[in-house]
């Protein structure tokens, strides 16, 4: 058989691990006694084996590694060991274990032997649903299914013993009484002989039966939401009690517990109730609720064996109190491999334990020697400088965490369970113990912490499972130093520099400071210079305004007198010309007089202009121009006004004349030149403004204007007007090419700026 020995481990306590191709895994004593074997097929094929700590081995198949816990007492009855359904029932028929999961029932495939792994296989004969429930008495075994009730003995056909009832739950009441449960009916079974019969008169059922448990004197039934039934036999007849009034205010689903004489209906949280068998009353347990309450969970349902031990389920798995002299001790680790919800608890002949759920039946070989695991706590295994990946801390380094440099600040940090017994174990921190929150890592190991500055750091962490915290916390201080530019030693340099850059600076400053008082000095005197120059414009520029509001007063007189009666003296030299009796001579002198009037006329005209200036109030000169544009088209041209620079610093009569030299222009091209386009540009900077005015008219010579029509009253205005703004005027036409009158003239802020005004202070 040695050449079939694939892997041999010395486990904790001088303990052997054998893996045997073909037949499993065994735990052998220092002395070749056979511990525990485990052989259902998962193990047949182990290659490796390997150990850490107490109670877990690793083992490696073709399937992959996976982790055994060779020494907790509980073993999983499910399709590994050929037993598949829901809901399994357990009982002893005899020396034989029989299991009913689904309606089939299952028997054990050999005989068992001291703590190796039992191994079931259907009963041969019977249908895959006919055990829908089992009972046991002695080495009778009573089935029940939807067609009544039957009782089988080893060796024996089955006999049926119940007609016309469809069971769904049997019990034993006593061990020659059991209880066949059915939604519509209730009765009992009796033993008489040897022979089981229907020994009492049916009552009728409340529903569907899920769990029945037995207690003292009856067997309670759990039938849902806030609703139990408790049955027993009182003068030789079925009796039964409905339970639907509890001490909690929300409807929950009841569940049914027995600790000796007392039946425990547990509800929601801190819901509870006890039922004396004796007194067939409710009563207080005060004892009960205390060992209860040592749980670190809700429990639901409870149960008690043959020595004491009191097993509790709850929504994370079971637990344990156990019974000494001083009382109750709670054992939450040794179950822990079992975090199914709420299981349902079977005691069968007293101390076989069995706890089903609804896919999973586990049981508890109480003959099992417990191994209890190594402690899990969180253990710092390694801190990485991020960037780098050096390693700061490992096993290999006997230093402790302590200070750690400024340029390794990014720290990762990796943590180890402390022992491999937690399935899936949840990493949680705290910067610092005063903080209750905890930050979850999930089951990453490896927290980073990136960028820290210098100084001192505390933080916490801890396990946890899905039933809360595991273990004890880990502290872990270190410090991470300041960069040399921020060490002591450094501060004391900063401070030498900064008096001595200090000092230097003020030094710097003074100087400074002298040369720019002269600096100012002179500059107060050249801008006062200007300020004076600037107030003799602005009081010019007040006398302007008047003289211009006097000017539009005198022109409104002059247009409603002078104008208007040189206009009738027109109209009535035009009606003496068109006379036929007058002779050549005379219509002669009277055609020059006329011209005479008209040319007054025409100069009264240009008066007038010079003295009125509204398109100028309240409004820049580009404005000005196009409001102009408007009144002198009259829709005969397209008159396009084209601004740029900002607003130029322009005393009022040059705008003034400005205005009228565009005006003159664009009436010349109008009336004379017969243009259809005229494009006017005000162009201002700093110091020059140019006005341009020019159209696609017929055009002229410049040497023959005097003689151009009328226009040359114009020209002649325009040459004056730039000439008394101190302005460079430049008029260019030729015949059928358009004339461009361009005139430019320097800003207030050129005369008035003295030299160097603007060159940079020191």
């Amino acid at each position: 058989m040695a050449e079939k020995i694939t892997a041999i481990e010395r486990l904790e306590g001088s303990e052997i691990a054998v893996a045997v191709r073909k037949k499993g895994l065994f735990i052998l004593s220092k002395n070749g006694k056979l511990l525990r074997s485990l052989t259902s097929p998962e193990y047949e094929d182990i290659n490796d084996v390997a150990a850490r700590e107490p109670g877990i081995l690793w083992i490696s198949t073709y399937r992959g590694i996976e982790k055994v816990y060779y020494g907790s007492p509980v073993s999983i009855v499910d399709q590994r060991i050929n037993v598949v359904g829901n809901w399994p029932l357990v009982v002893n028929r005899g020396a034989k274990t029989l299991i009913a999961a689904s309606g089939q029932l299952y028997e054990p495939a050999a005989t068992p032997q001291t703590n190796a792994t039992i191994t079931f296989r259907p009963v041969p004969g019977l249908g895959s649903n006919w055990a829908q429930t089992i009972a046991a008495s002695g080495t009778t075994l009573i089935v029940g299914n939807n067609q009544g009730a039957f009782a089988v003995k080893e060796g024996q056909p089955h006999e049926q013993i119940l007609h016309n009832i469809e069971v769904e739950k049997l019990a034993m009441l006593t061990p020659d009484i059991c209880l066949a449960i059915g939604s519509k009916q209730i009765t009992a079974l009796r033993n008489e002989n040897g022979h089981w019969v229907e020994g009492f008169d049916r009552i009728p059922g409340y529903g569907f039966a899920y769990l029945t448990y037995r207690a003292k004197n009856s067997v309670w039934i759990e039938y849902g939401v806030n609703r139990v039934a408790r049955i027993s036999i009182q003068a030789g007849k079925l009796h039964s009690q409905i339970i639907e009034n509890f001490p909690w205010k929300d409807p929950r689903w009841v569940n049914i517990g027995i600790i000796d004489n007392l039946v425990v209906l547990t509800g929601p949280l801190n819901g509870r109730a006890f039922f004396d068998e004796d007194t067939e009353t409710f009563c207080d347990a005060p004892i009960i609720k205390s060992v209860l309450q040592e749980s670190p969970y809700w429990i639901s349902r409870v149960a008690q064996d043959n020595t004491g031990t009191i097993w509790g389920s709850h929504e994370q798995g079971v637990v344990r109190f156990i019974k000494s002299e001083n009382g109750y001790t709670c054992d939450r680790t040794t179950m822990e491999l079992i975090r199914d919800r709420h299981p349902s608890v079977q005691v069968v002949n007293g101390s076989d334990v069995w706890l089903s759920t609804g896919t999973v039946l586990y049981h508890v070989d109480s003959n099992s020697q417990y191994t209890k695991p190594a402690e899990a706590h969180p253990v710092l295994a390694s801190v990485n400088d991020v960037r780098t990946g050096i390693q700061i801390f490992g096993p290999e380094q006997e230093a402790s965490l302590c200070r750690i440099p400024y340029s390794q600040n990014s720290l990762s940090f990796r943590f180890f369970a402390g022992s491999y017994r937690l399935q899936i174990p949840t990493y949680e921190f705290r910067m610092h113990e005063k903080s209750s929150n905890w930050a979850v890592l999930g089951s990453d190991s490896l927290l980073t912490l990136p960028n820290l500055r210098e100084g001192s750091y505390q933080f916490e962490v801890r396990l946890a499972d899905s039933r809360g915290p595991v273990g004890i916390p880990l502290t872990i201080i270190f410090e991470i130093t300041p960069p040399w530019y921020r060490t002591w030693l450094a501060l004391f340099a900063y401070i030498t520099t900064g008096a001595a850059a200090i000092a230097g600076l003020v030094a710097w400053f003074g100087y400074r400071a002298r040369l720019r008082t002269t600096t100012l000095e002179k500059l107060v005197g050249e801008r006062t210079e200007a300020l004076r120059l600037t107030m003799e414009k602005l009081h010019e520029e007040t006398r302007n305004a008047a003289t211009l509001e006097e000017r539009g007063r005198l022109a409104n007189e002059i247009h409603d007198s002078v104008q208007q009666g040189l206009s009738g003296l027109i109209l009535q030299l035009d009606s003496t010309l068109k006379f036929s009796a007058l002779d050549k001579e005379t219509r002669s002198r009277i055609d020059v007089a006329r011209k005479m009037v008209a040319f007054t006329r025409e100069e009264v005209r240009h008066a007038l202009w010079d003295m009125e200036s509204t398109l100028l109030e309240h409004t820049e000169l580009g404005d000005a121009l196009n409001r102009m544009s408007m009144v002198v088209s009259s829709g005969t041209a397209q008159i396009d006004i084209q601004v740029s620079g900002e607003p130029a610093l322009l005393t009022q009569s040059t705008k003034h004349h400005l205005l009228r030299i565009a005006q003159e222009a664009m009436t010349n091209a109008v009336r004379y030149s017969k243009a259809e386009r005229i494009r006017v540009e005000l162009a201002c900077n700093e110091d020059l403004v140019s006005l341009s005015v020019i159209d696609n008219g017929i055009g002229f010579q410049i040497d023959s204007a005097p003689t151009y029509g009328m226009g040359h009253f114009g020209l002649r205005s325009i040459r004056t007007r730039a000439g008394k703004i101190g302005g460079d005027l430049k008029i260019h036409s030729e015949p059928n090419h358009g004339t461009s009158v361009i005139v430019t003239v320097p800003t207030t802020r050129s005369l008035t700026t003295p030299p160097n005004a603007d060159s940079k202070q020191g």
